[in-house]
């Protein structure tokens, strides 16, 4: 496998750096020469420094080294929220039989995504948390609740699973990651996924009637998504509004701007995320 140095140094060359310009005042030059020869590593303040100098980030660095490719993980679950999002059993399908028997916890964890995807997309209307194949709840659960210290690699396990899980321990994991995420604010992917997480979250929010989570998360979700770059996470900001005039304000103004967003995002080729909504209003209307 390529060693950081090694990356490091195609990099400079491709840049036309010389390791003078790039090492001097961080280490010496045979530390430099054997940390590009893969012989050293290099302390991360010094490889941090080392960046700035390239006029790099890490997360760049990363998808370099890793031969322009995300890691494997990001990948692996970025294949199953695709698969997910579009509601395509075939690569659903695929994924769990790749990565079924598989000991690593990784692979067993996004296996059981699948499956518990596939069940979903099998029962579109009767299914409850309670009906899912409870070994793959609780692997999932588990692994979370066991977290002590979440990072975006667990942050992005929840939103892709806590359809799954009782509300209760929704709300639970919720608080959780709210107070986690904060941290992160400046960071890349915060506003995406902190307003992704609570999407996924306000839904089942609704169907209870939970005010408290609801205008809790709906002051979050408008404060997070005002950049043009999150219309699409805007889109279900301003569809929950929609439910929450619905229930508690202009009913009828509710409904018609609930409608408008699911037309909207019929237009823009979003209909798995239509639909879904669509039910939803329907349940909300049912009531």
């Amino acid at each position: 496998m390529t060693t950081y140095g090694a990356t490091i140094r195609q990099i400079r060359l491709n840049k036309g750096y010389s390791q003078k310009e790039i090492y001097t005042g961080i280490v010496s030059k045979s530390y430099a020469i054997e940390f590009e020869k893969g012989k050293h590593d290099m302390s991360i303040s010094h490889f941090t420094a080392v960046l700035d100098r390239l006029s790099l980030k890490f997360q760049e660095f990363a998808f370099i080294h890793n031969d322009y490719q995300e890691p494997v993980f990001s990948k692996t679950m970025a294949r199953f929220a695709d698969a997910a999002n579009r509601g395509n059993r075939k690569d659903l399908q695929a994924i769990e039989k790749e990565l079924g028997q598989s000991t690593s916890e990784t692979d067993s964890l996004i296996a059981a995504l699948a499956r518990l995807t596939l069940y979903t997309l099998d029962h579109p209307a009767d299914y409850q948390p309670a009906d899912y194949p409870p070994e793959d709840v609780k692997l999932l659960q588990d692994y979370l609740m066991a977290s002590n210290s979440w990072t975006f690699h667990e942050i992005t396990f929840f939103i892709n699973c806590s359809g799954f899980f009782d509300y209760e321990v929704r709300c639970h994991l919720m608080q959780i990651v709210t107070k986690r995420i904060k941290k992160y604010h400046g960071f890349s992917f915060y506003d995406k996924l902190f307003s992704t997480m609570i999407v996924n979250f306000l839904g089942d929010a609704f169907i209870l009637g939970d005010r408290q989570q609801i205008s809790l998360y709906l002051d979050i979700l408008d404060e997070l998504t005002q950049d043009v770059t999150l219309a699409f996470q805007r889109d279900f900001y301003l569809f929950y509004t929609g439910l929450k005039d619905l229930l508690w304000g202009d009913s009828s103004l509710g409904e018609e701007r609930c409608r408008y967003i699911i037309r909207h995002l019929e237009i823009q080729g979003h209909q798995y995320f239509a639909t879904n909504l669509d039910q939803l209003l329907a349940l909300i209307l049912a009531k």
